[in-house]
């Protein structure tokens, strides 16, 4: 069967007394809106109402589809929270037949109103008191921790199914909830876009399925606590319908912008979070662990910069991960000094390598280098001034000719050895290599700062787009809200029409039953002569005047009138109103007589008041019902065609801005199929060019490896050998 749509609830609800089952939720009154109609709050299966029943405040879900085994699955969670008795859920209790819609019984859900907020109102009202909202992240961890120990999943944990309640947490909507006794069904419903994994689908049932969720939800209070400016850094809040991340992130976590910025928070536990849940997007849906988190110390410091900057705290808080962290992410001590080391590139293999030092070797011509050096250092200081005949104040400067002449001659000994050439090449190469280092590390710089460029095109193109589909959603609503006011108004009108036709009717019934009764009492007036009548003071004479006047019983009679005459003297005077409303005068009727005759006729007609019919025969109360029932099918037709009108209105309505969102779609999902391609491209050059620059980073450390064995090669060594006969 079709169900009811959240009007006609809301048409029903209208009248609790007659639509309701239960007789508490009969005398309820419902939450209106400023139009004076019942405020309902509607999601993507049922429509919510709040009825006050004297002091208690009830929350009915009416349901707008049909959902298979509803009944079993509500029985087997109702019975499975009695028995865990956790305080994170509302009692309720599922009817059968709870309300009426349309003279048929459909099912209904009742709980406790609960009265608290809504966790993106709490997150927002607290922005500026972090340490309350690391005390709410410790307070989610506890209650994803003891739903697991309980074998408890909700299946659509969101901002819209949690409530913050005398400061905790509160669950509602229990549509897709999991319990152990609905083992081997499949999911009825898929949960919220934002907070799912992108492979959940109908045959994820089980423990596990708020596994991903727990973790969007920890992370996102965990990051406000931590730097409360990132709420609006990632345009968070009801608007957005999410916390801090959205159904692209999950699809698309390379390129999320919202993963990049949460892996710049300095805290080390956080990143390691942010990481898991970023890896945990490409895992199996079964393979995403929730351990039992309430292990962990969370002990977060206020931040001193915002969330677009490179710290966001005041400082670098190294919490030690725990374990079964460590190993989900596949990490070690090993493994993180060995990332620590490898930053380089694989030259950090060579840091471990021992390195031998070459040093001088001038064994096979240090006999002669010597010998040159030394003569010419004795010619210039003892010949030059004998050849020369210099004075002998010219002898110091011939001791500085010689010692110039044997450097120049080292110098170019220097220069010439094996070794000093060997030496020189090596510096060469490692010049050329620091050039070409230089260039590679300048064109991944280019290349990551256009891939930058791109993501950052892209979503400021996306966010545009999606900027004209929320204006085109809220333009949607606006036109549906119209057109319903107007379904409103002329359903009103209609009511007010039904309404006059019932009163009419009535009015005619009772009309007729008034003009029956005076003709049912006439005749039986009729049977009452003047003659057989004792009337005082109207003889045999009177009554032959009477009859000459057509009165011959009391049926003839309607009233008197008495009434002065003025002459010589006042006097009063009486005239016979006949049944045909007809005023006669009668000779020797005066007033006393006429009120006599009249006394008489009212005196026979007491004789018949308790004998009046109370109703008109059958026949004429059905000539009139039937009469107004065609009056009442004619309002029924107009009723069906307003609504049919009103429904190809919100069709046309829904055709045209389903065209128009599936144009905007496609082009949001071309920017990112656009962002795609290119920044694949972009990532393989870089990929390519990493290699390389990696390639030759290993290349420019094995030339500073050769370099540094060379370090005693130099020309100061290479003097000292030479004269000093040192090594």
């Amino acid at each position: 069967m079709s169900w009811p749509t959240p009007q006609d609830y809301n048409e029903a609800i209208q009248n609790p007394k007659s639509c309701f089952s239960d007789p508490e939720l009969q005398i309820g009154v419902p939450e209106l809106d400023n139009l004076g109609l019942p405020r309902p709050i509607s999601g993507a299966f049922a429509s919510v109402y709040k009825i006050k029943c004297g002091t208690k405040e009830w929350a009915i879900r009416c349901f707008t589809n049909n959902v298979k085994d509803q009944k079993q699955r509500y029985d087997a969670i109702s019975n499975h929270l009695k028995t865990v008795n956790l305080p994170y859920f509302v009692p309720f209790e599922y009817i059968s037949q709870g309300i009426k819609v349309q003279g048929k019984w459909y099912p209904i859900v009742r709980m406790q109103w609960i009265k608290g907020d809504p966790l993106i109102r709490y997150i927002q009202q607290n922005l500026s008191k972090p340490l309350t909202l690391l005390d709410l992240t410790h307070k989610w961890i506890r209650m994803i921790t003891a739903m697991q120990k309980s074998n408890i999943a909700h299946g659509d944990l969101q901002h819209g199914n949690i409530m913050i309640y005398n400061d905790d947490f509160m669950l509602i909507d229990y549509d897709g909830m999991y319990v152990p006794a609905l083992h081997g069904l499949q999911s009825n419903e898929l949960g919220h876009r934002n907070y799912q994994h992108p492979q959940r689908d109908n045959n994820n049932f089980g423990s596990n399925i708020d596994n991903f969720s727990a973790w969007v939800i920890l992370v996102s209070l965990l990051a406000v606590s931590i730097d409360p400016t990132i709420w609006d850094v990632l345009d968070a809040g009801e608007d957005e319908e999410r916390l801090l991340f959205s159904q692209v992130d999950f699809t698309s976590p390379e390129t999320s912008h919202t993963f990049r910025i949460l892996q710049l928070v300095a805290d080390e536990t956080f990143r390691f979070f942010v990481t898991y849940l970023k890896q945990s997007t490409q895992l199996e849906l079964g393979a995403i662990t929730v351990p039992d988190l309430s292990s962990i110390s969370l002990r977060i410091e206020p931040t001193s910069k915002n969330a677009s900057g490179i710290k966001t705290n005041t400082r670098n808080t190294h919490s030690p991960h725990p374990e079964w962290l460590a190993e989900m992410l596949g990490l070690n001590q090993d493994q993180e000094s060995h990332t620590i080391s490898n930053s380089n590139g694989a030259e950090w293999v060579l840091d471990h390598l021992h390195n031998e030092e070459i040093h001088m070797d001038f064994n096979s011509g240090v006999v002669l280098n010597r010998s040159v050096s030394f003569t010419l250092l004795m010619a210039g200081i003892f010949l030059t001034p004998f050849v020369f005949e210099l004075p002998s104040i010219y002898a110091t400067a011939s001791t500085f000719s010689g010692l110039g002449s044997a450097f120049l001659f080292s110098g170019w000994q220097y220069r010439r050895h094996p070794i000093i050439k060997a030496k020189n090449r090596i510096l060469k190469n490692k010049r050329e290599f620091d050039t070409v280092l230089s260039g590679i590390t300048n064109e991944l710089t280019k290349l990551n700062k256009h891939k930058n460029e791109l993501i950052k095109s892209e979503e400021n193109n996306r966010t545009k787009l999606i900027e004209k589909q929320r204006k085109l959603s809220q333009v949607e609503k606006n036109e549906t809200d119209r057109i319903n006011r107007e379904l409103q108004k002329d359903l009103n009108d209609l009511e007010n029409q039904q309404r006059s036709l019932d009163q009419q009717e009535k009015n005619e019934i009772a009309n007729s039953l008034t003009t029956y009764q005076t003709s049912w009492l006439q005749s039986r007036l009729k049977n009452h002569t003047i003659d057989d009548a004792k009337i005082p003071g109207i003889g045999s004479e009177m009554k032959r005047r009477l009859k000459s006047h057509a009165i011959y019983t009391a049926a003839d009679i309607k009233d008197i009138k008495i009434y002065q005459t003025y002459g010589s003297y006042a006097s009063e005077k009486a005239s016979i109103v006949l049944s045909n409303s007809v005023h006669i005068y009668v000779e020797g009727i005066g007033p006393s007589k006429a009120r006599a005759l009249l006394e008489w006729k009212k005196s026979t007609e007491l004789r018949y008041v308790n004998t009046l019919p109370s109703t008109i025969p059958q026949t004429e109360i059905q000539i009139i019902k039937s009469k107004y029932q065609t009056k009442r099918n004619s309002l029924n037709s107009q009723e069906q065609t307003v609504k049919n009108s009103t429904q190809q209105k919100k069709n046309a309505a829904m055709i045209k801005f389903a065209k128009e969102n599936a144009i905007l779609q496609k082009e949001i999902d071309a920017t990112r199929l656009d962002l795609k391609n290119n920044q694949q491209k972009v990532e393989m050059e870089i990929s390519n060019m990493t290699k390389e620059l990696s390639a030759k980073q290993w290349e420019d450390a094995q030339i500073q490896r050769q370099l540094n064995t060379y370090k005693q090669i130099n020309y100061l060594n290479f003097i000292r050998i030479l004269f000093f006969f040192k090594k």
